[in-house]
């Protein structure tokens, strides 16, 4: 991988709403008009730019990658230290308003000169698998390509209830309890997600609903040993797809792989 060749630079976005987000724009450090643009869409929690090897990864083929903070999260100088996070800012981190931020970070990407007739991929990891969906139904016209890892098939409230009975995490029992009294104080000590997130999430059509209606390549990428996520939601879609004769979705299962498919580095994400 050449990476001498590579440059980057940090770009901030005017949101719907007002809100600036911050992102990295990695591309090939040449003056040549770029075919592809991979925008990443983070799984759920506090999350910054910084993803570890994908950027230069794809920058070295010829391929541009945008990565981006969540909402209220600020990266630090060292990224092996958490990132800061303003908590009134957090609470705008939404499901509905990450497809709105997706919407305008195109927008704003497409106006650079070497960008401008670039096709757009979304590689949705985790709750990011989610919201790349959910964006292609609502802007078509401005999304190519689906990529989408750590795959879920279901709704969050469902995802939530398989990690409890299958995945084994018992902890999500206590997390239950407090969503149904809105205990905000409880869900801030013990969860990375806001009161406001889940309830948005739980308003929403799982990926099983909605990918069906979607006529765009999708590529799903999943590992056998994702506890996060049940890859028999994967076999479920492609099941769903084949009754339909529908033939613009791709599985790719990996065995032995978990929700971050095995990458040292790169991403840790989770629902």
């Amino acid at each position: 991988m050449d990476l001498i060749n590579i440059s980057s630079e940090i770009i901030e976005i005017n949101s719907f709403d007002g809100y600036i987000l911050k992102g990295k724009l990695t591309l090939p450090a040449n003056n040549k008009k770029i075919s592809k643009l991979v925008l990443y869409v983070n799984g759920s929690g506090p999350k910054t730019y910084h993803i570890g090897f994908f950027p230069e990864h794809y920058a070295a083929r010829g391929i541009a990658f945008f990565s981006f903070n969540t909402r209220g999260v600020y990266e630090n100088d060292d990224p092996s230290v958490k990132p800061k996070i303003n908590d009134e800012e957090y609470k705008t981190y939404l499901p509905s308003n990450s497809v709105e931020d997706i919407y305008h970070i195109i927008k704003t990407l497409k106006c650079i000169e070497r960008l401008k007739d670039c096709i757009i991929l979304l590689n949705g990891w985790s709750e990011g698998a989610m919201i790349a969906p959910l964006f292609a139904k609502k802007y078509p016209e401005m999304v190519n390509a689906l990529l989408l890892c750590g795959y879920p098939n279901d709704n969050m409230d469902d995802v939530l209830k398989w990690q409890l009975n299958v995945g084994g995490w018992s902890g999500h029992k206590e997390l239950f309890s407090a969503i149904e009294r809105k205990d905000e104080e409880w869900i801030k000590i013990n969860s990375p997600n806001t009161l406001e997130w889940f309830f948005d999430h739980y308003k929403l059509s799982g990926n099983r609903t909605i990918l069906p209606i979607l006529n765009l390549p999708i590529y799903i990428f999943h590992g056998t040993s994702d506890t996060q996520c049940d890859v028999n939601g994967v076999y479920k879609i492609m099941d769903t797809f084949l009754n339909l004769g529908k033939t613009n979705l791709k599985i790719y299962v990996f065995e032995k792989h978990d929700h971050c498919l095995n990458t040292d580095e790169g991403t840790s994400e989770g629902i």
